[in-house]
């Protein structure tokens, strides 16, 4: 080997030797960044038909440990025909589109002469895509706050209930619900939620005219 070439494999072993030394560690992965939770007080029901039921986790994360189910919509026995309602629950918190839910309780117990037939089911978290509602509002709004925020949706809550897809946030009785448009979908700020599927819960709030003659004070 003459000179040169060794001059040349000579200078690559020191380059690679400095090069390996400077290799930093593997870096962790980051964690997710989570928005602040948010404390909630509304009744709502399971929107998901997944015969293998919906999966509640630990925490507000796709990835959280799960730590049982939901049923799909059921027919009671005591109904005495075929309609089928879903499992209903009291929603708690909010955070990053995940509501954490509590007494989750299927509607056939509800109505039964033998509750205590039924098996306990989950509290823990799902994603706000499976939360159903009925929102009893004509007015949707940028916050929850009726006076200060700007107006988002109008119209008839019969047409909002078609068009809705899920929730992504709640404040008290307030609820962020999404709804699907001709540009694709949106979301805006509801009250008047009512909880019961089998019925209606009454008048509906924040009408037009109502909403503009709180504003105008």
């Amino acid at each position: 080997m003459n000179r040169h070439c060794a001059k040349f494999i000579s200078v690559l072993a020191a380059t690679a030797l400095t090069s390996n030394a400077c290799v930093p560690a593997t870096a962790k992965a980051a964690k997710p960044v989570l928005a602040k939770r948010s404390l909630c007080n509304f009744g709502a029901w399971s929107s998901d038909t997944d015969p293998k039921g919906l999966n509640v986790r630990s925490g507000p994360f796709p990835d959280a440990p799960i730590v049982g189910t939901l049923p799909p919509p059921e027919s009671s026995a005591e109904s005495g025909d075929d309609t089928k309602f879903a499992t209903e629950f009291h929603v708690a918190e909010a955070q990053n589109g995940w509501f954490r839910i509590e007494n989750a309780k299927r509607w056939a117990e509800s109505i039964s002469n033998r509750p205590g037939q039924y098996r306990a089911l989950p509290s823990g978290w799902i994603s706000g895509k499976k939360i159903y509602v009925t929102i009893y509002s004509e007015t949707g709004f940028s916050a929850a706050d009726v006076i200060k925020s700007k107006i988002l949706w109008r119209g008839d809550w019969g047409d909002l209930q078609t068009k809705m897809t899920g929730m992504s946030d709640c404040k008290g009785e307030w609820a962020k619900v999404t709804y699907r448009t001709a540009s694709g979908e949106n979301s805006a700020w509801f009250r008047g939620i009512c909880a019961i599927q089998e019925t209606t819960c009454g008048a509906s709030w924040d009408s037009a005219k109502e909403v503009d003659g709180l504003r105008q004070r």
